[in-house]
């Protein structure tokens, strides 16, 4: 069998990282259904244990129909599309006021809610000035032959 691994790494290390990146790509799945828990993060964190341990396990990941276009986004530049960051926005302070008012009837829920918003911000912060926004896509010509 051949190795798609530099011969150099050991084979313990090799499943320790496919089973990171396994965990990875789980949490990132679940991300997809639950407001607030980030997809890409953990797919591009799937994607590097893969490629260092498992070529062919990242070349399925970036060429998976759902999952890769999230997966090129991100990895190839930090960039989104316009309504990719809207929706993100939205759903991230959602998420923050569904969790702020879910814990506003406890005693430490000040700590709680200073700790939430400040990320919430920092969150935003990076959507809006760290993440480049794609130009959005030229509309389709239609041509006189189509029918």
């Amino acid at each position: 069998m051949v190795s798609v691994v530099p011969s150099s790494r050991p084979r313990l290390h090799r499943w320790l990282f496919i089973a990171l990146g396994t965990m990875s790509l789980g949490v990132g799945v679940v991300g997809i259904f639950v407001p607030g828990l980030p997809t890409t993060v953990f797919l591009l964190i799937a994607g590097w244990f893969y490629a260092r341990s498992h070529p062919p396990l990242e070349r399925w990941l970036r060429t998976h129909p759902r999952l890769g276009p999230l997966m090129r986004l991100a990895g190839d530049g930090r960039s989104m599309p316009r309504r990719t960051k809207i929706a993100a926005l939205i759903s991230l302070w959602i998420a923050v006021s569904v969790s702020a008012l879910m814990v506003s009837r406890y005693d430490s829920a000040t700590a709680f809610h200073f700790a939430l918003f400040s990320a919430a911000l920092v969150g935003s912060f990076v959507i809006l000035f760290w993440v480049r926004t794609l130009p959005e896509s030229p509309p389709e010509e239609t041509r006189s032959g189509d029918a």
